[in-house]
């Protein structure tokens, strides 16, 4: 009997970790921006992508850069540049940040890097609508770990948020 209990436990995380992100929860405004093709790269500008991070942004017209702050991390985006760097650590978009009629537009492969874990976006492009979505914060991180023994079988997951858990069972 624990051997039926732990597959459908199996089944009920895999599916879990499986389903897509909410877009906002009960009661919580839906967050989104436009996207526009330039040079046929999907882009949105600077702008909202400072209010999709919840970043603080410094606009240095000198050296045309766009220094976002969220936290403790910082983000530096170059005008005609396809060169971001996060915590002075440099990756790749899929185009150049243009500035086009006075505004920065980034790339929505800005959303696709190998963020660190503390820094990573939960923001979901939809390519159908031409919309990035802020996604609702998970409330566990990482991979489920199960141990079982004789008559006892244990799920433990890492939890951020506690209040937001649900345990279900049969």
């Amino acid at each position: 009997m624990i051997g039926t209990g732990l597959v459908w436990l199996a089944l009920v995380v895999a599916g879990a970790w499986a389903a897509p992100p909410a877009l906002a929860q009960p009661g919580e405004a839906e967050v989104s921006a436009p996207v526009v093709q330039v040079e046929g790269v999907p882009c949105a500008t600077a702008g909202d992508v400072a209010r999709l991070l919840g970043a603080t942004q410094f606009w240095r017209s000198d050296v045309r850069k766009l220094v976002l702050r969220a936290g403790t991390h910082t983000v530096k985006l170059t005008a005609d540049n396809p060169f971001v760097l996060v915590d002075e650590r440099t990756y790749l978009l899929a185009g150049p940040v243009r500035l086009v009629d006075g505004q920065l537009q980034v790339p929505v492969s800005f959303f696709e890097l190998a963020w660190p874990d503390s820094l990573r976006p939960r923001v979901r492009y939809d390519a159908g609508t031409q919309r990035l979505f802020r996604v609702a914060e998970p409330a566990t991180r990482g991979t489920p770990q199960l141990s079982h023994g004789p008559g006892l079988a244990r799920l433990v997951l890492r939890v951020d948020q506690p209040g937001a858990v649900r345990v279900a069972g049969r």
